[in-house]
């Protein structure tokens, strides 16, 4: 049988194309060597995984402290039982594979139902303390703030679950674009214009048609006056909108901020608290 020496396990890095420095390495490939006892693996100390696997091992003597080794594999050895072993937490496939051995395949599965009601009573007792956790920090939030008593975030009970609606528009802005509105209506202008250039194309036109467009032409000038007037009012009313929504910002932005209380007083208010 081989001895698992200093430099066997040199050997063993360079073969696999790990450090030479032995705290370096997190794995080491003692599989198949034909070790009989496990020696000189003190300086290994960052080891996450070791393959000791098909050996003439009979017992794990000789195995130092690895604080980082998360599997260890001794499979196809001499090794009749496993001891040392207490202070590891999760030992299902050991006690599976102790099960089966003692009592065959039912055993074995009544092993792995056992150990899947372990694992979710753990996970519930988890998840129950932390909702304990967090009810207690919402009492004590709400007695600080002086809410009514409850179990609940104290955030939430302001937030309401109707869907949200558009603010609606100011009177004003409302008001400039009706007159807007009215005032890019299109006018009689080019229709009357159009209706004198139909009637002098038509030779037979009678005196009431003249007449009519006589008229509307007279009209004109009157709409397009009105027009005006109102077009300038609504631009008017616009820039007087626009003029005090400038100035109100201006006023905002303008505002010293607010500083953060300084550190003596949270913590007096917390003591207060206390």
């Amino acid at each position: 049988m081989a001895e698992m020496t200093r430099q066997a396990l040199k050997e063993i890095c360079k073969e696999h194309q790990l450090y030479v420095t032995p705290q370096l390495n997190d794995k080491l490939y003692c599989n198949y060597k034909g070790f009989g006892s496990i020696s000189n693996l003190e300086p290994y100390t960052g080891l996450k995984a070791l393959f000791l696997e098909g050996n003439a091992l009979d017992s794990l003597k000789g195995l130092p402290k690895l604080e980082e080794l998360k599997c260890l594999y001794v499979q196809q050895n001499m090794i009749q039982h496993l001891e040392g072993l207490e202070q590891i937490e999760n030992l299902n496939t050991l006690n599976i594979s102790k099960a089966w051995s003692e009592g065959g395949l039912d055993a074995e599965r009544q092993a792995r139902v056992d150990a899947k009601k372990e694992d979710e009573a753990r996970d519930r007792r988890n998840f129950e303390n932390l909702q304990r956790i967090r009810a207690e920090a919402f009492r004590a939030r709400r007695k600080a703030e002086g809410l009514p008593d409850g179990d609940t975030d104290p955030f939430f009970d302001t937030v309401d679950d109707s869907e949200w609606q558009a603010p609606e528009d100011p009177p004003e802005l409302t008001a400039a674009r009706q007159k807007l509105e009215s005032a890019s209506q299109p006018g009689t202008s080019e229709d009357a214009s159009a209706l004198g250039k139909d009637d002098s194309q038509e030779p037979g036109s009678s005196g009431a048609a003249s007449a009519t467009v006589q008229s509307a032409a007279a009209s004109v000038p009157a709409a397009n006056g009105a027009r005006e007037a109102q077009s300038s009012e609504a631009d008017m009313d616009l820039t007087n909108y626009l003029r005090l929504e400038k100035s109100s910002k201006a006023q905002h932005f303008s505002a010293p901020p607010t500083l953060p209380p300084k550190g003596g007083v949270l913590i007096e208010e917390l003591d207060e608290l206390d």
